[in-house]
C-alpha cells in the first residue's frame, strides 16, 4: 500500500486501481505522504523500473503480496532528503541518497532511515536509482550462492539491470563468468568483465555441456530448459525470473533454487554497493531515461525483455 500518512497535499503519481496491463496505469494527482518518527520523506529525482512493476501491476503476486488500491508503484529511488522524523539523527534534508522504496513512482515517497544509503558521489543522481533493486538482489543472489572464486557461472541475461551487476560481483569474487545477451549487447557484457558471451539468438551453449558449476536463471523456461545439460553433476541453478523444474533438476542430478536469497536490500547493503560505484569498481548501466509520465510505456517494454541497463523515470519537477 501507499506508505505513510496523508495530508491534503497532493503530488504527481503512478497509481493503480485495479490489477491489469497498461491500461490501469495512471499519472495523477495523489496525496502527498507524511512521515513517522523513524522515516524520511524523499524527493525522488528518479525512479527505476524493475520486472517486478510490470508483475505487481498485472497481478502475477496478489497471491503473495496482497495490496490495496489504489497502489502507487515503484521499487528503487534516488533523490534528495526533503525532511526527516524526529527520531532520525544520521541523515538531514539536503542529503542525496538511495534506497529501495515502495511506492518510487511518484514526486515524493516515505522510506524508513535505516534502508537508506548515501548516493553514489561520482554518479549522476538519477542514476542511483538503478542500483537497489538490481545490484542489491545481484549482490544477495552471489552470497546465496556462497564462494564462486575458481568457479564457472553462466549468467543467462547478461544485459539486463540485474544480470549485469551479477556479472561484476561474480567477476569480482573470482568467478569465471559466461554470459548469454543478444549480439547487440555482447560487448557491452564483456566490458562489464565476461570472459565469453553468447549470442542466444544465434549461437549454441552445446559447448559448455558438463562445465558449468552456477547458473543464474534471469529469463525463465526457455533459458532453464537449455541450462540443466551444462551443469556439472552436483552443479546448481538459480533463479530470479521462475521457480525452476524439481524433476528436471533431480534427472540431472543438480540443485534448483528460485529467489535471490536471505537478506534485506536495507542501508549497509546499499552503502557497500555504492563504495563498489565509487571506487570504480562496479559499472552502473542506464539503458533508457524517460519521464515519470511514460511509466506505464516504460513497464511494457520491460515486460518484452531483451534490455540493455536499467531503463529510469525522471521527474521532471525535481530541481
Amino acid at each position: 500500500m501507499d506508505p505513510g500518512i496523508v495530508t491534503d497535499r497532493t503530488m504527481k503519481a503512478v497509481r493503480i486501481h485495479a490489477y491489469g496491463g497498461p491500461e490501469v496505469v495512471q499519472y495523477e494527482d495523489a496525496p502527498a505522504p507524511l512521515i513517522g518518527p523513524d522515516e524520511i520523506l524523499v524527493q525522488v529525482a528518479a525512479a527505476g523500473v524493475n520486472p517486478a512493476d510490470w508483475r505487481i501491476r498485472n497481478g502475477q503476486f496478489q497471491a503473495m503480496r496482497p495490496v490495496q488500491f489504489p497502489l502507487t508503484l515503484g521499487l528503487d529511488v534516488a533523490g534528495l532528503v526533503d525532511s526527516v522524523g524526529e527520531d532520525v539523527v544520521s541523515i538531514a534534508p539536503g542529503d542525496a541518497i538511495i534506497a529501495r522504496a515502495e511506492g518510487a513512482f511518484a514526486e515524493y515517497v516515505v522510506v524508513r532511515a535505516p534502508n537508506v544509503a548515501a548516493a553514489p558521489s561520482k554518479l549522476p543522481l538519477e542514476f542511483g536509482a538503478a542500483i537497489p533493486v538490481a545490484a542489491g538482489s545481484a549482490s544477495l543472489l552471489v552470497s546465496r550462492i556462497g564462494p564462486v572464486e575458481g568457479k564457472t557461472i553462466l549468467v543467462q541475461g547478461a544485459a539486463g539491470g540485474v544480470g549485469g551487476f551479477v556479472v561484476q560481483i561474480a567477476k569480482l569474487a573470482g568467478a569465471r563468468v559466461i554470459g548469454t545477451a543478444s549480439g547487440a549487447n555482447a560487448d557491452h557484457v564483456r566490458g562489464l568483465g565476461a570472459d565469453e558471451v553468447v549470442d542466444y539468438q544465434i549461437g549454441s551453449l552445446t559447448h559448455l555441456d558438463g562445465q558449468i558449476d552456477v547458473v543464474v536463471d534471469l529469463v525463465g523456461p526457455k533459458a532453464q530448459a537449455k541450462s540443466w545439460p551444462l551443469l556439472r553433476e552436483g552443479g546448481r541453478l538459480f533463479s530470479l525470473a521462475s521457480p525452476p523444474d524439481q524433476l528436471l533438476a533431480r534427472a540431472h542430478n543438480v540443485t534448483a533454487m528460485f529467489g535471490r536469497g536471505d537478506g534485506e536490500i536495507d542501508g549497509p547493503l546499499l552503502e557497500n554497493i555504492a563504495y563498489l560505484v565509487d571506487s570504480g569498481k562496479l559499472h552502473v548501466s542506464v539503458g533508457n531515461m524517460l519521464p515519470l509520465s511514460q511509466a506505464a510505456s516504460a513497464m511494457q517494454a520491460s515486460e518484452k525483455g531483451h534490455g540493455r541497463g536499467k531503463t529510469l523515470l525522471s521527474v521532471e519537477m525535481f530541481g
